[in-house]
């Protein structure tokens, strides 16, 4: 297991990197874009140099479900699957879809299983569950826990604010393929370790998924990247060349400034609209983003919260990222 914590040390690194712009050393390059769509890189990478050619499939004592993705409960059957994502990647905006923050929050993502050559700490759940019947689909961050024990929807307040899942229309096409057309506010909470105690909350506006399809047994969203990784590196994956996983679905979403500045990074001691704004900040305690004589913070967006648009007011920033997921044990909502 990676001893890095999972984003607490991401935004510090961010931080560094707009403090001393050290792009040339890794904080950020034009091959970023490159790195931020593994499933581009798992596809091209599979029949490339230095491929496992199949070596890389984890052996059987890895999990008792049968599946593409690592799959560690079987959904065969099952009218309300419950998947948990296994690898995730940011692609916008640029201060967290750099190649070094990617690495970083994949070992929040990846599972704590070196049998099956996932070297991360699992402390980064978020839970996907559908209702085949009802055509729903329910979505949001999870509580600290093992593929084991299971995992349960967070609910109610964290740090001011709340972090309940929340449930949208996506119906399952005949092949399995689902959208969400129309998005709705979610707030993630990722954890830095397995206490749960140091906790970073992503908060979306109008999240959504789509392209996304759930395999026929709905154990998978994309699968793992046994024909992509290499037997050199101990079937380990890495960014950008050897993902873990093939994604299989996109999400995208917007943050407001005004939200991001709200959310306070202790180890930084800087809001998340700092990091966003890469590092460009007021000086204060905590430090805060840039505002002019009216109040209004000077960074400029890439988003309209207004129009839920590029450009226009400029007040927040898009949020894109895909992901791959896999059957989990879900027990419902956490006790409260």
């Amino acid at each position: 297991m990676r001893s890095n914590p999972l984003f607490l040390s991401v935004l510090g690194a961010l931080g560094a990197c707009a403090l001393f712009a050290t792009a040339a050393s890794g904080c950020g390059s034009d091959s970023d874009d490159d790195a931020a769509n593994p499933s581009s890189s798992g596809s091209s990478s599979g029949a490339g140099a230095g491929s496992s050619g199949g070596g890389c499939t984890p052996p059987a004592a890895c999990t008792d479900v049968e599946s593409e993705c690592i799959a560690q409960e079987d959904n065969t059957g099952n009218e309300t699957p419950g998947l948990r994502m296994s690898y995730l990647t940011i692609t916008s905006p640029e201060a967290l879809a750099s190649l070094f923050v990617q690495q970083l929050v994949l070992d929040g993502v990846l599972l704590d299983k070196p049998a099956c050559y996932l070297d991360g700490q699992g402390t980064f759940s978020w839970l996907l569950q559908f209702d085949k019947a009802a055509g729903t689909l329910k979505t949001g961050g999870a509580a600290i826990s093992t593929p084991e024990e299971g995992y349960c929807f967070l609910q109610g307040d964290l740090g001011g604010l709340d972090v309940s899942p929340i449930v949208v229309d996506a119906a399952l096409g005949g092949t399995g393929t689902f959208s969400v057309t129309e998005g709705k506010d979610v707030v993630v909470p990722i954890f830095d370790d397995t206490t749960g105690d140091s906790y970073i909350l992503l908060p979306l506006r109008q999240a959504r998924i789509y392209d996304a399809t759930l395999s026929a047994d709905g154990n998978c969203i994309g699968k793992h990247n046994a024909d992509g990784l290499t037997t050199i590196d101990q079937c380990l994956s890495s960014v950008p060349d050897y993902p873990a996983f093939v994604a299989g679905a996109s999400l995208d979403g917007f943050i407001t400034l005004e939200d991001a500045d709200t959310v306070i990074v202790p180890q930084l001691g800087a809001s998340l609209c700092t990091v966003i704004a890469m590092n460009e900040n007021d000086g204060g305690t905590p430090k805060k983003c840039v505002r002019d004589g009216g109040g209004k913070i000077t960074y400029v967006g890439d988003w309209c919260s207004e129009t839920n648009s590029a450009g226009g007011c400029k007040d927040s920033v898009r949020l894109g990222a895909t992901f791959s997921a896999s059957g989990a044990k879900i027990t419902g909502d956490c006790p409260q």
